[in-house]
C-alpha cells in the first residue's frame, strides 16, 4: 500500500479507476478499493450529519457495512474531496442518498451529484431516491432542492445525535425530476 503525504488527500488508484463511469470528477468506489474507502471514511468523519449515534458507536464498521453492500453505491467526488453514497437500496424501488463535500472544489458541484443520482437510478432500476437533511442545515436543504428533490415534509425524531432525537427534512427525487424517462 502506498504511503500518502499528510498534506494531501489525493488517493493513489489504478488507471482503470480514472474512467470507470465516464463522468470526469466522479469515481465509483468498489468494496475492494481500500485506499479510496479509507480516505472517504477519514475525511467523512468531519461531516456530523453522517454520524448519528448508531453510526458513531462503531464508525468503521458502520461505514463499511453501509457503503460496501453490493446494491449500494459509493462515489468519490473530485478524488477525495467529497462523496455521494446511496444506501438502504431496495432494487426496483428506492434508496437513500448521503452527499458531503469537505473541500470548496467539491461544493456546489450539483452536476456530479445529479450524475451520481442518475447512475444509481439506472443501475438499480430505482423509482425514487430519498434524502434526509437535518433541520439546522439550510445549505444542504437548498442544495438538495436545487438538484431537483422535492420536500415531502418533516420527520420528527428521525435520528438521534448525542442522545437527542432530531427532526429532519424528507426530500425525494423521482426519475423525471432527475431528467430520466420513466422507462429508462
Amino acid at each position: 500500500m502506498a504511503v500518502m503525504p499528510e498534506t494531501t488527500n489525493v488517493v493513489p488508484f489504478a488507471t482503470a479507476h480514472d474512467t470507470n463511469i465516464g463522468v470526469p470528477g466522479l469515481w465509483l468506489v468498489k468494496a475492494t478499493d481500500v485506499d479510496r474507502l479509507s480516505v472517504l471514511l477519514k475525511e467523512g468523519w468531519r461531516v456530523r450529519e453522517i454520524w448519528d449515534d448508531e453510526a458513531r458507536a462503531n464508525p468503521g464498521l458502520w461505514f463499511m457495512s453501509h457503503y460496501t453492500q453490493p446494491t449500494n453505491l459509493l462515489f468519490d467526488v473530485l478524488n477525495g474531496k467529497g462523496m455521494v453514497a446511496f444506501i438502504r437500496t431496495i432494487v426496483g424501488w428506492r434508496c437513500q442518498v448521503y452527499a458531503a463535500a469537505w473541500s470548496r472544489d467539491a461544493m456546489r458541484r450539483d452536476d456530479l451529484f445529479i450524475a451520481a443520482c442518475k447512475i444509481a437510478m439506472l443501475t438499480n432500476r430505482l423509482l425514487v431516491i430519498d434524502s434526509f437533511v437535518k433541520m439546522d442545515n439550510p445549505l444542504s436543504q437548498r442544495a438538495t432542492v436545487r438538484c431537483g428533490f422535492r420536500n415531502r415534509g418533516i420527520i420528527k425524531d428521525a435520528q438521534c445525535y448525542n442522545g437527542v432525537p432530531r427532526s429532519m427534512y424528507w426530500n425525494e427525487a423521482d426519475r423525471p425530476a432527475l431528467g430520466l424517462d420513466e422507462d429508462e
